[in-house]
């Protein structure tokens, strides 16, 4: 090989190198990161965006819906206060049937009793006999003993006082008698002094009847009343209870009535304290009966009424104060229209409706909006005819303002 082709050679090698040593040394210096270049981008799509609400500052009136029951005060024992055997039963003195007060419900055979009146009337009228004769022969001894003791008081015994005075008590004890019989005369007709329902009888033409033997049940109309089991909150709620006014949707229409007392002790199982609303008579209603209610609380001012979907687990909700996500407990009043009605608080830019997955007090967070149908409105809450100027204030004035 020549001189010339080896120099060829070492050039072309020296070439290759050099070339080799440029692209190590390019991929080594230091440059513009390329992971990078779109990390501003990626940072603002990282931050969630919410909807969040504006409810108005008002007044409103606590409804706290509830199940409850109708129920009998008190039933009562139908017994005969006589007895003997049933001679007739009204057709309508069954199982299920309404009565009339002093309606004529059972007869029971009066043969026995009618007896006894006449025997102590016959008593009477010789008891009043006898006293006539006392009194005659007082009369005739008073006139003897003057014709021979002129001047003289005649003694009692002479004067048959004594007597008397035990004709007239003989008088009165029968005429107690002749009153006794009268009266279980008239207990041979059995009736109950108030309207009432039959829920159970024992009692046919021809069975014999006890003297204080019970022979079936019925309860007076105007003692049926609606039991509501409440839990301790909503007892507090509505406090003062008694009084308060109570809407119950029943199968023939929408019933009102009051609380007029409140259980002195709460369930031993479920906890929940009851409240009794008389209703008054009516035939419609049936004991042991479940139906709604709806008990009126009392108003509120400075309050916020939120839909459901604000509130997460444990009462708590979220609001957005300068783009940072903060959670508050409110105190919760009572519900009004399938919403939550809370104290009023300062929720700065508003109430998230739906708390991101995985949110955290602190976070940053964007509102994309305020709906404009989940914004409540005071008086579109409390009066939905209502269109004309609000009289509410919508603001941040509240009385409880959540950490800053």
């Amino acid at each position: 090989m020549s001189i010339r082709q080896k120099a060829v050679g070492l050039i072309q090698l020296g070439v290759v190198v050099a070339l080799l040593a440029g692209a190590f040394i390019y991929s080594r210096a230091p440059g513009e990161p390329t992971t990078n270049r779109f990390a501003g981008a990626n940072q603002e799509a990282s931050v969630p965006l919410v909807t969040a609400i504006q409810p108005e500052i008002g007044a409103y009136t606590i409804s706290i819906p509830a199940t409850g029951s109708f129920a009998v005060t008190a039933y009562v024992d139908l017994i005969a206060q006589v007895g003997g055997r049933v001679l007739s039963v009204t057709p309508q003195f069954k199982p299920g049937a309404s009565f009339t007060s002093n309606q004529l419900l059972l007869r029971i055979d009066p043969a026995d009793f009618e007896l006894r009146l006449q025997q102590a009337e016959a008593d009477l009228a010789n008891a009043t006999a006898n006293l006539l004769l006392q009194e005659a022969q007082s009369d005739a001894a008073i006139k003897n003993y003057a014709i021979l003791n002129k001047q003289t008081k005649v003694p009692d015994l002479v004067a048959r006082r004594p007597q008397i005075a035990q004709a007239k008590a003989q008088i009165e004890a029968a005429a107690a008698k002749v009153e006794l019989a009268k009266l279980e005369l008239s207990r041979t007709r059995f009736a109950l002094p108030f309207n009432g329902r039959v829920t159970r009888i024992d009692a046919s033409v021809g069975q014999m009847i006890a003297t204080g033997k019970s022979f079936g049940r019925a309860f007076a109309e105007d003692s049926l009343e609606l039991v509501i089991p409440l839990s301790v909150n909503d007892l507090r709620a509505i406090e003062p209870a008694i009084g308060r006014r109570v809407s119950v949707t029943h199968a023939n229409g929408i019933i009102t009535g009051q609380i007029e007392r409140v259980s002195a002790e709460l369930d031993t199982k479920s906890r929940f304290a009851r409240v009794y609303v008389p209703l008054g008579g009516s035939p419609t209603l049936q004991p042991g009966d479940f139906v709604d209610v709806d008990i009126e609380g009392p108003a509120h001012r400075d309050a916020l009424l939120l839909p459901e979907s604000v509130f997460a687990e444990a009462d708590q909700i979220w609001f957005v104060r300068d783009n940072i996500l903060q959670s508050f407990t409110p105190q919760v009043l009572g519900r009004l229209d399938g919403n939550v009605m809370v104290t009023s608080f300062d929720y700065a830019s508003g109430i998230v409706m739906r708390v991101p997955p995985g949110a955290e007090a602190g976070q940053m967070v964007e509102i994309i909006g305020l709906p404009g149908d989940a914004s409540i409105s005071a008086d579109t809450a409390s009066d939905p005819s209502n269109t004309g100027d609000s009289t509410t204030n919508s603001g941040t004035a509240s009385t409880a303002t959540p950490g800053q």
